[in-house]
């Protein structure tokens, strides 16, 4: 009979974690910091890319809530929630589609910067009231095309005039005024009343409406949407840039499957802003380190975690290989892998966990991955469920 201590009331803690990081508990609690993060926060870096599972959205959620940077507004909004890809691809032109899709998501984004500067303590207030006024739309009624019309109206009367009244402007000029126009002028009159604060515009969940939208429309009108974004996004990123005092960063986060297949004639030089998200064994050990240390000391500094990963059980090696390399082995390399064997590790009734828990963590984790292939493969060849049946469980090989 194996002996068993009893299990610390930190472990409870496992059951905070999650696999979906939009669903963690504490985002900032187990965010394990890398470096690529800076070129986010200091604004050379705006695509976040990485395949399913490598912490595009824990990045997103981090940069939501992290004080690492004073004086910062941020919002995170998430297109799975929107709703509107269906509608808006029916309405885009064949000939150029992306001109007023550009638009809207310009539209879209300026909208949100001016909502965070509503908050800011350094925008006039003569300011704030007519932004306040122009800003009754949601993110998805701005996308969904009339919205984002009224939106860019109001701007050109109560914005955009730059003092002149709305009896001053012609309703025939207003009207005749392009969706693009009114976008240009909205980021110009915001360029010059922005303030000296940091803002975030985190944009995530697009790769949630791939599947669906291509299912319907087909895969160039979802390319063309996500294209649009990639523009607007870098578009109004320059814009800002060119002014002395403003820090606006917009970030977008997606599927580097779904990123490869834009095409676009600038995408050479969308590499420059490009955040790809790999990882080493190293970095994985040092995050499984962390999360673990943090269950245990929500205060612990990253360099003070070192080894919390193999305290968790009994024996350093099974089969004489270290049990992390038995981790990597069972893995994709990404944090999603290491998140769900540590919670497996936990389901053992040993303390700490035996060497007897292995053939149970091999055989559960296989079955995790196997499921990861299927959903992964299914989103670009959506036949593969029905031979996923078929499939042998790695420890079966």
């Amino acid at each position: 009979m194996i002996e068993s201590a009893a299990r610390p009331n930190w472990t409870q803690e496992i059951a905070d974690w999650s696999l979906d990081a939009a669903e963690e508990a504490h985002p900032s609690r187990y965010y394990w910091v890398r470096d690529a993060i800076s070129g986010l926060e200091n604004g050379h870096k705006a695509i976040v890319i990485g395949r399913k599972g490598t912490g595009k959205t824990a990045l997103i959620r981090y940069l939501s809530q992290s004080t690492r940077i004073p004086n910062t507004q941020s919002c995170v909004f998430d297109l799975q929630d929107f709703g509107v890809f269906h509608r808006n691809a029916r309405e885009l032109s064949t000939s150029e589609p992306d001109t007023e899709l550009f638009a809207k998501w310009q539209m879209t984004i300026l909208a949100e910067i001016a909502k965070l500067m509503l908050h800011s303590k350094n925008v006039d207030g003569n300011i704030k009231r007519e932004l306040a006024k122009a800003l009754t739309q949601s993110p998805s009624e701005m996308l969904s095309g009339q919205a984002s019309v009224t939106v860019a109206q109001s701007a050109g009367f109560s914005l955009l005039g730059h003092g002149a009244s709305a009896g001053q402007r012609s309703e025939t000029r207003e009207s005749t005024r392009s969706l693009p126009e009114r976008a240009r002028e909205f980021c110009n009159y915001l360029c010059d009343y922005i303030d000296g604060t940091t803002y975030f515009i985190l944009i995530d969940g697009i790769d949630s409406n791939y599947t669906s939208v291509t299912d319907s429309l087909g895969e160039d009108y979802f390319l063309a949407y996500a294209r649009a974004l990639v523009r607007a996004v870098l578009s109004i990123r320059k814009s800002f840039a060119q002014t002395n005092k403003a820090k606006v960063f917009p970030i977008i986060a997606m599927r580097s499957d779904i990123y490869q297949r834009i095409k676009d004639a600038d995408k050479g030089k969308w590499s420059d802003v490009v955040v790809d998200l790999r990882w080493s064994q190293e970095q994985l050990e040092h995050l499984a380190d962390f999360r673990v240390a943090r269950m245990q000391n929500p205060s612990v500094k990253h360099f003070e975690s070192s080894g919390a990963f193999t305290k968790i059980y009994k024996a350093k090696s099974y089969k004489r290989k270290p049990i992390f390399k038995h981790l990597c082995d069972a893995s994709f390399n990404r944090p999603r892998d290491v998140v769900n064997f540590v919670r497996l590790s936990f389901d053992h009734s040993t303390w700490p966990i035996a060497n007897s828990a292995m053939p149970y963590l091999y055989s559960k984790q296989s079955a995790y991955l196997r499921q990861e292939v299927v959903d992964e493969a299914h989103v670009v060849f959506p036949e593969s469920r029905a031979f996923s049946a078929l499939w042998r469980t790695p420890e079966s090989q």
